[in-house]
């Protein structure tokens, strides 16, 4: 996709702004987190807020969006920003088939991590998941794919969950 240096820090524009975007929505989650924080304990505010789950989240959505603006900045001095066909470039690009399979194998993940894990026992949504991503990216044939996914749910399953005893989703 990147013919030349220039094309690459255009795309780089674009990320950087993806990347601001994505993190102040996660940002603004974070101090979701520890105003709910707040209003649960008893003790003081300045305890409260560095003993928050959200804070770790707020220092990173911090750092990814400060990284966003450097990004933006430095490639923008180099190329000046984006035109027209930049724009044009960037819709075929998510045209393609290549951008299409990615966001349809994020939505397996997606879907895995939301729909899944909580509602089925980690051992068949784990092996469901498997299965159907290994079948869209025709892995192999059918026989091996179940194979694959059996075992390695199964060995997962076993070292993490009984060797390790490590509680599993």
């Amino acid at each position: 996709m990147f013919k030349d240096k220039k094309s690459l820090m255009k795309a780089e524009i674009v990320f950087g702004g993806i990347l601001i975007l994505v993190s102040a929505f996660f940002l603004v989650e974070s101090i979701k987190i520890i105003n709910e924080g707040h209003k649960l304990r008893t003790t003081n505010a300045r305890e409260a807020f560095l003993t928050s789950p959200g804070l770790m989240p707020l220092f990173l959505t911090t750092m990814l969006i400060i990284m966003g603006v450097v990004l933006i900045i430095g490639s923008a001095k180099e190329v000046g920003g984006l035109n027209k066909e930049d724009f044009q470039t960037f819709k075929n690009w998510l045209k393609s088939i290549e951008t299409k399979r990615s966001f349809i194998m994020f939505g397996f993940i997606i879907a895995y991590t939301f729909i899944f894990l909580g509602r089925m026992p980690y051992e068949v949504s784990t092996f469901i998941f498997l299965t159907v991503f290994m079948f869209y990216l025709k892995a192999s044939d059918w026989k091996r794919i179940l194979i694959i996914s059996t075992l390695a749910t199964g060995i997962i399953a076993y070292a993490f969950g009984t060797l390790a005893m490590i509680p599993l989703p």
